[in-house]
């Protein structure tokens, strides 16, 4: 009770494994805006299952129907509902999307693992929104230079990021004996708060989902100047 027609929610049904391989667990969720047969044994027994669910309401109530394939039950653990846009995606959902029924294998799914082995983990592949299954180079190269208005000659990176993520922070960070680092501009999307060194200026842009740092002390190009991205979690 209590939706707002027209505004977009997403459910999330939570639940674990209960059987043992080949034990199957067949459910159907459905409602008005469609349906998707699950299977809870999925990942095996006592295994984390995540049911996400995204419809458009159209009236103060959404009824959803589970329905088993057999006489089996579904054990449902919690149940959450937020408007869609405000619940942060987060690594467990990308890596649901990506990896399918293998999100939990190890060596495959896990933030360390380069399936596609082009030297870009997991968790950078997400964060650049890249293919974790296809080799490509990284995102990150050397940063373009420019001329701003008023004739200050700057160098500008831009990359690709996860605007509605709340699991990551971006760092650019800069050296000059590959030793010593410092965060030039560092981006903390859990909190939305960035910090930059003077002279360094970050931007989003959430419709093109791409992130850039202008960069116009001379300063920060001297002839020995390094700099590296890392992504991590908050």
């Amino acid at each position: 009770l209590g939706l707002t027609p027209g505004t977009t929610y997403r459910a999330t049904f939570l639940s674990v494994g209960w059987d043992d391989v080949p034990v199957r667990r067949d459910i159907t969720f459905g409602s008005a805006a469609g349906s998707r047969a699950i299977e809870q044994n999925t990942y095996g027994n006592n295994r984390g299952i995540r049911i996400d669910h995204t419809f458009t309401a159209t009236a103060d109530t959404h009824p959803v129907t589970l329905t088993p394939a057999t006489d089996a039950t579904f054990h449902l653990y919690a149940l959450a509902l937020g408007v869609e846009g405000d619940v942060p995606l987060t690594y467990a959902d990308w890596k649901q999307v990506e990896f399918g029924t293998r999100a939990f294998d190890r060596g495959l799914a896990d933030e360390q693992d380069d399936p596609d082995g082009d030297d870009i983990p997991n968790f950078l592949e997400y964060a650049l929104r890249l293919d974790p299954g296809v080799s490509d180079p990284s995102s990150f190269g050397l940063p373009e230079s420019i001329v701003l208005p008023g004739a200050v000659e700057a160098r500008r990176f831009t990359l690709p990021y996860q605007p509605n993520s709340g699991d990551i922070v971006y760092r650019i960070r800069h050296s000059t004996d590959l030793i010593t680092w410092t965060d030039a501009y560092r981006l903390n999307l859990a909190t939305g708060v960035s910090s930059q060194l003077p002279g360094v200026n970050g931007a989003t842009d959430s419709a093109a989902q791409t992130l850039t740092v202008t960069i116009t002390d001379p300063g920060l190009f001297g002839p020995s100047s390094f700099w590296a991205l890392t992504v991590e979690k908050p």
